[in-house]
């Protein structure tokens, strides 16, 4: 992640958005004590995600019991028609 000004962030503009679009990176804006995250579409969509499906603690369980049981190669196969 990469801190930089206003002012150079103004400067080039269109190379830090390449980058954050491409999710390739993503900026920190600093003015003065303040700061904002750029991130791309993708990537706020996929935190927005992550936090929902661990907002609960069922939820939680059965993702941990999901990947523990994918680590341990107790999965099912189907085919689908």
């Amino acid at each position: 992640m990469k801190n930089i000004s206003i002012k150079e962030f103004r400067k080039n503009t269109e190379k830090y958005l390449s980058k954050i679009i491409s999710n390739t990176s993503q900026v920190i804006l600093s003015t003065g004590n303040k700061k904002v995250i750029l991130i791309s579409e993708k990537e706020f969509i996929g935190l927005t995600e992550t936090s929902y499906l661990l907002s609960t603690e069922a939820n939680r369980n059965r993702l941990e019991t999901a990947m523990a049981q994918i680590d341990n190669k107790q999965t099912i196969s189907y085919k689908l028609p």
